[in-house]
């Protein structure tokens, strides 16, 4: 099975699991998220963006120190630059259109 599948079959799995859990036990959904998933999940985000932005970036870098032409390296610079700041402000409207329509604040 690759890795694909696998994160399908685990996404199913999580979403049953939660569901089941809510259903038979939602006295326990508060007192497991305080105290067990929020700093899971904290901990996790911050180790995505301790590891992922900087290899990210340097993988950009290394790309445009690859550049055989020096002429071209004024070119691909501005290339690399753009699309970085671009899929960046996508990522960023995206999440806080989702952060706006969800509201995951106003919960009960």
């Amino acid at each position: 099975m690759n890795l694909s599948n696998l994160i399908l079959v685990a996404l199913g799995a999580g979403i049953v699991f939660g569901a089941m859990l809510n259903g038979f036990f939602p006295a326990l959904i508060l007192p497991l998220d305080d105290y067990i998933l929020t700093p899971v999940g904290q901990v996790f985000l911050r180790l995505i963006q301790f590891v992922v932005v900087p290899i990210v970036f340097s993988s950009l870098i290394l790309g445009l120190t690859r550049v055989q032409n020096a002429a071209r390296i004024g070119r691909y610079l501005i290339r690399l630059m753009t699309g970085y700041l671009l899929t960046s402000t996508l990522a960023l409207l995206i999440g806080m259109a989702t952060a706006l329509l969800l509201n995951p604040h106003s919960a009960p």
